[in-house]
């Protein structure tokens, strides 16, 4: 299958009036659609966490910091701060991966604009 076997049928339909047109449309709006799955993702864990990723990286730092100085916290308050830390950190490396794949498709965005 190439490309202009894919493109073709458009072009004949009359929605584009050229190969040309069809990429760079089918482009852009694939752009477009990952750009909006991934902010839809991040809102979802701002939703999550009430706060931007910005927020939630100092947020879970200083809950680090917490659990490092521990002073006079039982095992049990230990663990149950470990616990959660470890699923904020876990959230931490989701949300940091879809907030670059997102800049990378809003750079890509840019790029073919121009």
């Amino acid at each position: 299958m190439t490309v202009e076997s894919v493109l073709n049928p458009l072009v004949k339909q009359g929605l584009f009036t050229s190969l040309e047109e069809a990429a760079r449309a089918l482009k852009r709006n694939y752009i477009l659609q990952e750009i909006w799955k991934y902010r839809a993702q991040t809102a979802e864990f701002e939703q999550k966490h009430g706060l931007s990723f910005e927020q939630f990286s100092r947020y879970t730092q200083e809950r680090i910091q917490q659990l490092r100085q521990g002073n006079g916290w039982s095992e049990a308050q230990r663990l149950a701060l470990t616990q959660a830390i470890m699923q904020d950190e876990q959230d931490w490396l989701e949300w940091k991966a879809t907030e670059e794949i997102l800049q990378s498709w809003l750079g890509l965005k840019e790029e073919s604009i121009k």
